[in-house]
């Protein structure tokens, strides 16, 4: 068997170059931010669109890659929120409840957004007062790399499949 590689679909984890994806929310849930303490919806997406990306290194995979998306409902994160549920269609009631929101509207939502992703670099734990652990390093001092981290960059609005 002859196989052409180039049109081998790799999987693995692989920079999302910035542009328009479609994402699938698989689950939408009301709680409270780690660090601010604000009430918030976690919108746990992936990708479904395109499914398969191409770049010099090859075709890839990448129907299923997850990302998380926060909407914080403190008074200075709401506009961001109101923007969100417009630009989606989901209607938000005259009075909203931050610490009640109903998450069902978002669940399963389809929506198309702007990605971009940062290589993610490896770090040790945090020391006692540091926030972030110091940076892992190869033999010669350089930061060890491992894999992307996807970021939501803007939403556009609904999905048109």
């Amino acid at each position: 068997m002859i196989v052409k590689t180039a049109d081998v679909v790799q999987s693995g984890n692989v920079q999302i170059t910035r542009n328009r994806y479609s994402l699938r929310v698989k689950e939408a849930v009301a709680g409270k931010s780690k660090s601010s303490g604000n009430d918030m919806i976690t919108l746990n997406c992936e990708i479904y669109a395109p499914a398969v990306l191409e770049t010099d290194a090859g075709k890839f995979s990448i129907d299923g890659v997850r990302l998380t998306h926060y909407l914080t409902l403190s008074e200075a994160a709401l506009p961001r929120f109101l923007d969100f549920c417009k630009r989606v269609n989901i209607p938000v009631p005259a009075e909203l409840d931050t610490e009640n929101v109903d998450v069902t509207p978002f669940q399963g939502l389809k929506f198309d957004a702007i990605l971009d992703s940062k290589e993610r670099e490896l770090r040790q734990r945090p020391a006692p007062g540091q926030k972030v652990g110091d940076p892992i390093v190869d033999d010669n001092g350089n930061p060890i790399k491992s894999g992307w981290d996807v970021k939501l960059i803007e939403v556009l609005g609904l999905a048109a499949s």
